[in-house]
């Protein structure tokens, strides 16, 4: 008995159909691969797991300066500093004023008690330096005359003179020539003019400083060129 079955026949498949599946399957292999090395080669996760509290915590038990002061606590203040007072000494030296030690630079300016303009002390002072007899005369001077500061009294109602109380001889004439010569070269209102206390000449000589005092109390220039014999006799200060 032969069987009228068909045998199964599989459809052959049209090249078109073969290229289209080929690429289809070419497509999943490459994706299967990349999806792979993916998963090789991509870095490990890191899972963070909470503390629960758990820890291991350390505790210092050694005694200290560090454990026995609280982390916060505020620097002390910085001690305050008071200067010890300033004890001033009473000076048994009384300091020199201008009048009693004036300085050669200040013998061109006019010092107090002086008439205003006039400056006749620098004038006369100024013509003492330039003079060289004069100032030959006040280098011989003894120094019995002078003060232990280099001070020589040249006018006070009378001339320096060679004994004490004479008014005959002057120790000066050259000085006196060249004083009298500035006052009577000066205006008559500043040979007029009241002068207040003594004025100081300072004269610069070698290795010191001569100080001329002419007149004290209330005087005049003028006075000096014509001095009376006898200016202090009875009445003092009557120059």
């Amino acid at each position: 008995m032969q069987s009228s079955a068909h045998p199964l026949r599989i459809p052959l498949l049209r090249p078109r159909e073969r290229i289209q599946r080929g690429v289809v399957l070419i497509t999943i292999i490459a994706v299967h691969l990349m999806l792979l090395l993916w998963l090789v080669t991509r870095p490990p996760t890191v899972r963070t797991v909470p503390d629960s509290g758990r820890g291991l915590m350390l505790i210092s038990l050694a005694a200290g300066e560090h454990a026995a002061t609280p982390p916060n606590k505020p620097k002390p203040p910085p001690p305050t500093v008071i200067p010890p007072p300033v004890i001033m000494l009473p000076s048994l030296i009384a300091a020199p004023t201008a009048a009693q030690n004036p300085s050669p630079s200040g013998a061109g300016s006019p010092q107090a008690g002086e008439a205003g303009g006039c400056a006749l002390s620098a004038r006369t002072a100024e013509a003492i330096t330039k003079d060289p007899a004069a100032m030959a005369e006040l280098a011989a001077l003894p120094p019995a005359y002078r003060t232990s500061a280099d001070a020589v009294m040249l006018w006070n109602g009378n001339w320096l003179a060679s004994e004490q109380g004479s008014v005959v001889s002057p120790v000066t004439p050259l000085l006196r020539r060249t004083v009298e010569q500035v006052v009577a070269e000066a205006s008559p209102e500043c040979r007029a003019a009241p002068t207040e206390g003594p004025q100081f000449l300072a004269i610069p000589e070698p290795g010191r400083t001569t100080i001329l005092v002419i007149g004290s109390g209330t005087w005049r220039w003028s006075d000096l060129l014509a001095t009376p014999t006898t200016c202090f006799g009875s009445a003092s200060g009557a120059c």
